[in-house]
């Protein structure tokens, strides 16, 4: 295209241009900046670039459609706008930039070959001339990609990003404009990135905080700026790291995660506050649980709490779509990430949806937020989930099956209750929000709970009839027997019938359908669904029935929710209270004090108390013999809570005794035990992975592989995990 002959000036905030008589962005009143309207075109920069014709303008400079003169090809040129790099100093830097750029050599990267100051001191560089669409554009007329093209796009970003930082250089203004898509080797999505190394070559004698606020002087995208560069600190590779998530957020939901009405808002708020949950923002998508995972581990506000490099954001992708989507982490997978340690604030993120209309917390002044930006110690999840602890739960009532449904608890697979890095658990710490549509159904449970506590449950069993709750007990038993066996997809499917016998039955009391339910959201990983359950059953029971083995019941899988979510004071609680009571009202060596102990060290094992965490499992795996039996799927079940444990210890020929002694006992419990014996598998497979055992972790993932065929769907995470597992482990990765 030709170059307009009328002035523009151009937005540098927001990047959009306007007519030459707007003095200010009526978007976010920044100051206008003039654009250069002299056109190079005709001319010849360097002595042997001849400027075609102008391919664009933006907030950083023109860029030219240019002929090399000796090599007859096509570049590209961009021209900085000269009042963005005045001076010495500035072009000092400049040079250094665009010296770093310029040695980047990976296909994913848009190469820079030449770079220069023209005599009216502009500085420009020379690039590869791209025909594609930028990402930006695409979401514009798209909105959002599907999950599948997403990954495939952002892993190739992970990899040409993961090379720049290996070479020092940091992009610091990743966003969906410098992410373009070009057709390459019959890829219609093959990915190149943009502008390296160009947002930082402003007013260096000003503060670095001056830089961010000033009008006009914002170099970094607001929308994609990590915390760390809003409150003007030092930025490494994990800024990009920061960006390249809120871009999948983006993608992925087709709302931006953070926004505000002004910069300091927006900055605030990178700061602050967490971008609301997928099932909030895109509830007609069904983004998976262990994608938002990745994608808010990725946008954590600490840098230590992210990836913490994009070859290891890359690899959480891997196993999220090897190549045809899974949408699952792997189960089992203790020297791998551990995404859990990543979202502070995951259950307050649902409050944005309750909370008051006020976009900014607390309804600070721009004054206010630009000194909470510079000054705010990084403490978002303590104060955003205050806010929200009773939030999204659902109905409970009283059960005289304590015995019962613990012993559910107590065989859960693998994992469901040992170390954040020993299971899909540990990867998937951020879980969506509950809806709020139960909140009618609480106001109707609320005087039925006291109707239960002044006539007792066999008068309310009368007023509804016993043979309805012999039905409700006949789904939930068949619901619990598929919990047990590690049919966690097929459970939760009877346990939905049950609530859906309550809901037409008008049992608005019944909480066990509730609590299991909240048993196997823990188990499959969504522990905010889990902890909302399981919160609402806990504060029920304890307004009715505190102090009884009930509630112990229900305060165990409460605090390994909890725990699961780093919230470990709020976590201690629960489970404290539920070791006590049992060890005052039972007999020493009961089952369920073996509980409580698992329990316990679950929080023990998330905290890096390694030690007490052992002593507890060594308790409980001999409280489970001598009541369960040496070969029981208990037994096993502690037994690989204890491997694991050891494992994270270093000792791994005692880990591997205790997972051997484990899959043996599964596999006498037959074929109903086949999904535990695959999680068997998976831990011995991971213990022979980590340790350089290549041909035996081989053999387990494949025997996994083999039973997992027969008794998963292809989307359950278990058989994802272990396809994963095999492919890395044949592709030689480990």
């Amino acid at each position: 295209m030709s170059s307009s002959s009328v002035q523009k000036k151009v937005c540098l905030t927001c990047n959009r241009e306007y007519e030459s008589d707007i003095a200010a962005c009526p978007e976010d009143g920044t100051v206008l900046t003039p654009l250069d309207s002299g056109s190079l075109v005709g001319t010849v920069l360097g002595g042997r670039y001849e400027i075609l014709d102008v391919i664009g303008d933006g907030a950083m400079g023109r860029v030219y459609l240019a002929k090399h003169q000796l090599m007859k090809r096509q570049v590209a040129v961009k021209m900085m706008h000269p009042q963005l790099v005045s001076g010495k100093a500035a072009l000092k830097r400049f040079q250094k930039e665009a010296e770093l750029a310029s040695s980047l050599n990976h296909p994913n990267i848009l190469t820079v070959y030449d770079f220069g100051v023209t005599e009216a001191g502009s500085p420009y560089l020379v690039m590869d001339y791209l025909q594609g669409r930028e990402l930006l554009h695409i979401l514009k007329d798209e909105k959002t990609l599907p999950v599948k093209r997403s990954l495939h796009i952002f892993k190739q970003v992970c990899t040409g990003l993961g090379h720049a930082h290996d070479k020092g250089v940091v992009h610091r203004d990743l966003k969906p404009s410098n992410i373009m898509l070009v057709r390459l080797d019959e890829d219609d999505n093959f990915v190149k990135i943009l502008d390296f190394g160009i947002a930082k070559q402003l007013n260096p004698s000003e503060s670095s905080i001056d830089n961010l606020t000033r009008t006009g002087e914002v170099f970094g995208t607001p929308h994609y700026m990590s915390p760390e560069q809003c409150r003007a600190q030092e930025v490494d590779g994990r800024a990009d790291i920061y960006a390249l998530g809120c871009v999948m957020y983006q993608t992925l939901t087709g709302e931006l995660p953070i926004t505000g009405g002004d910069l300091i808002e927006c900055l605030y708020k990178h700061v602050n506050e967490m971008p609301r949950p997928f099932k909030f923002v895109a509830p007609d998508l069904e983004l998976s649980p262990e994608l938002e995972a990745l994608v808010f581990k990725a946008m954590a506000k600490n840098p230590e709490d992210r990836f913490q490099t994009m070859l290891e954001f890359k690899a959480a992708m891997d196993i999220l779509e090897p190549d045809s989507y899974t949408g699952t982490f792997s189960r089992v997978d203790i020297p791998a990430l551990k995404i859990e340690s990543t979202i502070s604030g995951a259950t307050a993120a649902s409050q944005a949806e309750t909370a008051s209309d006020n976009p900014v917390a607390g309804g600070v002044d721009n004054t206010g937020k630009a000194e909470a930006i510079q000054d705010r110690s990084d403490k978002p999840k303590e104060e955003l989930q205050s806010g929200a602890a009773t939030a999204q739960a659902l109905g409970a009532g009283i059960s005289d099956k304590a015995q019962e449904v613990t012993t559910a608890e107590s065989a859960l697979p693998s994992g469901a209750s040992s170390s954040s890095a020993a299971r899909p658990q540990s990867q998937t710490a951020i879980r969506r929000a509950l809806d709020l549509k139960g909140k009618t159904r609480l106001l109707l449970a609320l005087p039925l709970a006291l109707i239960v506590l002044l006539l007792g449950l066999w008068a309310y069993r009368a007023l509804v009839g016993d043979q309805t709750f012999r039905d409700l007990d006949t789904i939930l038993s068949k619901a619990r027997r598929e919990y047990e066996v590690g049919s966690y997809g097929q459970a939760k499917k009877t346990v939905r019938q049950a609530i859906k016998f309550e809901d037409e039955h008008k049992i608005f009391n019944a909480y066990r359908s509730r609590y299991l339910l909240g048993q196997i959201q823990y188990a499959q990983g969504d522990y905010d669904d889990a902890e909302a359950n399981l919160e609402r059953a806990y504060d029920r029971i304890k307004a009715v029935n505190p102090g009884s083995l009930e509630l112990a019941m229900v305060a165990v899988p409460l605090g390994r929710a909890r725990a699961a979510l780093k919230d470990f004071a709020s976590a201690e609680g629960p489970l404290k209270e539920a070791y006590d009571i049992r060890t005052n009202k039972l007999k020493a060596g009961d089952l369920l004090i073996a509980d409580s102990l698992s329990g316990l060290a679950d929080l023990n094992l998330r905290r890096g108390k390694l030690q007490d965490a052992l002593e507890e499992l060594k308790e409980a795996l001999q409280i489970t013999i001598d009541k369960d039996g040496e070969n029981s799927l208990a037994a096993a079940q502690a037994r690989n809570n204890l491997g694991q444990a050891f494992q994270l210890s270093g000792d791994y020929p005692m880990a591997e005794k205790l997972y051997k002694q484990a899959l043996e006992s599964r596999r006498h419990a037959g074929q109903a035990a086949a999904p535990l014996v695959t999680d068997s598998l998976q831990c011995l497979g991971t213990l022979y992975s980590a340790t350089g055992r290549r041909k035996e972790a081989l053999a387990c993932y494949k025997e996994g592989l083999e039973i997992g065929r027969t008794i998963f769907d292809k989307t359950d995470p278990r058989y994802a995990a272990l396809q994963a597992r095999y492919g890395e482990m044949l592709s030689g990765s480990r």
